[in-house]
């Protein structure tokens, strides 16, 4: 088996293997490049300590006076882009049904998330989403706590 390349308390494995600086935490699992006998891993020592990023992620979810339209969902792409171009690691839009979407940004640390909603998603949102909502957006803020990827 390879050996973990250690990583430095300020950085982590991001998209497409990148490394990137973010908030640091600590938790039990093998290294990214780490290869392991079937079942092995989780109960030996080659299961080592590593750094992982807190990512903080906000949720909001949007409901519609009318049934989200095409031209709705093209704006929002474009608006998720530049989430992600201003910085973000990661915007998704979903649809729960006709009139609810829930939109999830994911930032590597809270001064992103506080600095693109300022620059780029409250303009954003003030422009072409506010205009269509029934209601107010329920906005939840918080650091991802466990997660895990394919």
């Amino acid at each position: 088996m390879r050996r973990a390349r250690a990583l430095p308390r300020t950085t982590e494995w991001g998209p497409n293997g990148a490394v990137i600086n973010v908030t640091q935490h600590r938790e039990w699992a093998p290294p990214p490049e780490e290869t392991c006998p079937e079942g092995t891993c989780q109960n030996n020592a080659v299961a080592r300590e590593r750094t992982v990023a807190l990512v903080h992620v906000v949720v909001n979810h949007l409901h519609l006076r009318e049934p989200v339209t095409d031209a709705t969902v093209q704006v929002a792409r474009e608006g998720v882009q530049r989430v992600v171009d201003a910085g973000g690691l990661a915007a998704h839009l979903a649809k729960v049904d006709d009139t609810h979407l829930i939109l999830v940004l994911m930032f590597a640390l809270a001064e992103d998330a506080a600095r693109i909603s300022r620059e780029v998603g409250g303009p954003w949102m003030r422009e072409h989403i506010v205009p269509l909502l029934a209601r107010d957006t329920e906005r939840s803020v918080g650091e991802v706590i466990a997660s895990a990827r394919a």
